[in-house]
């Protein structure tokens, strides 16, 4: 390095720091507490003009001015002003310097880094790479850079100020030591700092990211660069260690990686749900719904597996329906979860028809060690359980599992319910379309004595039979079910009624003495769960404080599921028996002769006579009083045999679907 009272030196075989100082990219320069110019590199020499004999004569002041007032930031200041080159050219710039001081503290000097601003051609100083603007801040000292010489085994001759703040250790700490001590232990393990010195050796530069180590423990995201150093005879001469923090940047590349994981996942849940629609339309089975749904969550680079689980009649036991992507990691770790007591049951699930939490497996303290090693023993993180639903009842519970700790953020979370609600609708559809389609039933008969249930305490208390004529899915989810009431007093059970909170309105049909046809509109009941989960309620009963309901499901559907949302509102009912029959099947012309067996002449003609005639169009071809004068009949006679037709044909049709 041209100097002022310095010379190169070399030792063990190895290039002086001036050497290396020399040799940087960039304008760098060093003054004494005169100001006068004791070192400066190549590229200070050939931006300014000046040959070395001249620069050792000068002071900063004579080449370097400024235009602007100091910007000091603790020891380091930022100056604009212009460089006064040899050819007499003032070019803009600007400088940095940072305070120099001994061991003892004492300042002896100052290093400035020029910043040309409007640079001549002639006179641009060289670059090597992109680069060069951080390399000159690390010679200045900035904080979040090191430069350190290494020997060329990697050790440690060289400590700057940067790297002191960086790493945290003073140059008499360091110094000597193999580059190894600011690596993470599982990387010097591994071999990473002699795996870089050595290609950095062979390749002429070396780069890699990772964490690196403080003196305290404490740990920051790193980019560094190794570049090995030749002396004048070429000669291996040991490395220049250029390391920057780059925490920030690498958090920063995490977050958008992650927004970019969690827009995919979100993409996917979105997707599933328009293909779901797709499998209603199509009458997809309940089967392969749930195999679609585990297939598409497996298949995607941000889960690992995806399984279906339900529960068991003893409200206790799940079993997996359904999977994809699972080597065993459920049944692993839903033991491990069971034998240490955590609280992540997909029962519960079931019972309160919501998602569990996230379970980070890998960063949540309330996780057993135990389970923690056997979710890490199948690369698995995370966990998330969702209900698949339709209205308060559960079909099944979907548990997807992730390799990464931070899948299922609260935005992905809501996708999933999204997704959980749609499965059950589709389920649901699916059940429904089975039994109105399907030509083999299962019948299912069940018997309550759950005193929750009003009509099983009113048979109790009054000693009287309940039977359910039919019921009705209305439009706002409201269940309207007609009831007859027989051996009690048609007030008394309205009054009571009427105080039921569970039942959202009461009216009395009809009334007779001691028996009445009761209108009853709920939201909640073991008969309307029933209809939720695709069963078709044929009879109930109830006499004596006991319920016997008969209702048929598909062949195929799930029975598990069907006794599991009765239960949920009567816990006190059991499932009695199950048989399977097939669906007795009836052509159009057998119902017409059953039909014309059930009406009278004078129905069929009045009938027939009112439809011909236009009475049923809109609006009407005739009135009423014209189709009774055309057969010679009073409009009350008329009425009467309607009516009669009308209601064998309706009771007809109805008994018709129920079979």
């Amino acid at each position: 390095m041209p100097s002022n009272g310095h010379s190169e030196t070399r030792e063990r075989g190895l290039l002086s720091p001036e050497v290396v100082f020399e040799r940087l990219p960039g304008v760098v320069y060093v003054t004494d507490t005169a100001d006068r110019l004791l070192a400066w590199n190549d590229g200070f020499a050939a931006f300014t003009g000046y040959d070395d004999d001249a620069l050792a004569s000068m002071e900063r002041s004579d080449v370097l001015r400024s235009t602007t007032a100091d910007h000091a930031d603790g020891d380091e200041t930022t100056v604009h002003g212009t460089v006064r080159t040899a050819s007499g050219e003032e070019v803009s710039c600007e400088y940095t310097e940072r305070q120099l001081t001994d061991e003892a503290g004492i300042v002896v000097g100052r290093c400035g880094v020029v910043h040309p601003l409007d640079v001549p051609s002639e006179s641009a100083p060289s670059t090597q790479h992109d680069g060069t603007r951080g390399f000159e801040s690390a010679v200045a000292s900035i904080p979040d850079v090191a430069l350190v010489h290494l020997t060329s085994t990697g050790g440690i001759l060289t400590w700057n100020e940067g790297a002191r703040r960086l790493h945290g250790y003073r140059p008499d700490e360091i110094l000597g030591q193999h580059v190894s001590v600011l690596y993470t232990p599982d990387d010097v393990d591994a071999g990473v700092p002699d795996r870089l010195l050595a290609e950095a050796e062979t390749d002429g530069h070396a780069e890699a990211e990772g964490w690196c180590v403080r003196k305290d423990g404490s740990s920051f995201w790193a980019t560094v660069g190794l570049t090995p150093v030749s002396d004048d005879q070429g000669r291996h001469g040991g490395f220049t260690l250029l390391l920057r923090d780059s925490t920030f940047q690498h958090e920063q590349a995490i977050r958008l990686r992650r927004q970019q994981d969690e827009l995919e996942a979100l993409n996917l849940l979105s997707d599933l749900v328009r293909t779901l629609v797709r499998h209603v339309a199509e009458g997809s089975t309940q089967e392969s719904i749930e195999q679609v749904v585990c297939q598409r969550l497996a298949g995607a680079d941000r889960y690992l597996s995806a399984v279906v689980v339900e529960l068991e009649l003893d409200g206790e036991r799940l079993t997996s329906r359904v999977s994809a992507g699972d080597d065993g990691a459920h049944d692993a770790i839903t033991q491990a979860a069971r034998d240490s007591g955590l609280a992540m049951s997909t029962g519960e699930v079931f019972r309160t028809n919501h998602s569990l939490a996230p379970v980070a497996f890998s960063t949540d303290s309330e996780v057993p060690d135990s389970v923690r090693r056997v979710a890490a023993d199948y690369g698995v993180s995370a966990a998330l359980a969702v209900p698949l639903s339709f209205g308060d009842t559960v079909y099944a519970v979907l548990v997807v599992y992730s390799a990464d700790s931070m899948a299922f953020t609260e935005r992905e979370q809501s996708g999933f319910e999204v997704l959980g609600r749609t499965v059950g609708f589709a389920m649901n559809a699916s059940q429904n379309l089975a039994l109105l389609f399907a030509d083999s039933l299962v019948e299912l008969e069940f018997r309550s004595t759950d005193r929750s249930s009003f009509f099983v305490d009113l048979s109790i208390r009054y000693a009287c039979t309940c039977r359910l004529d039919g019921q009705v899915l209305a439009a706002d989810d409201r269940l309207l079910q007609y009831v007859t009431v027989t051996g009690v007093d048609p007030t008394t059970v309205l009054e009571l009624a009427e105080a039921r909170e569970e039942f959202q309105a009461v009216r009395l049909v009809t009334a007779e003495e001691d028996s009445c046809l009761l209108e009853i509109a709920v939201s909640i009941s073991g008969l309307k769960r029933l209809l939720d989960v695709g069963a078709y309620v044929r009879s109930a009963v109830i006499e004596d404080g006991v319920a016997t309901i008969v209702a048929d499901i598909a062949k195929g559907q799930n029975v598990r599921s069907v006794v599991r949302a009765f239960q949920s509102v009567y816990p006190d009912s059991t499932l009695v028996s199950k048989r399977d029959y097939d669906r007795p099947t009836h052509t159009v012309s057998e119902f017409r002769q059953q039909l014309a067996g059930n009406l009278t002449d004078r129905q069929r003609a009045a009938l027939r006579t009112a439809y011909l005639a236009g009475y049923f169009d809109w609006p009407r071809g005739s009135t009423a009083e014209e189709v009774a004068t055309a057969m010679d009949i009073s409009s009350a006679t008329l009425h009467y045999h309607l009516r009669r037709a009308q209601y064998e044909l309706i009771e007809m049709y109805l008994n018709e679907g129920d079979g």
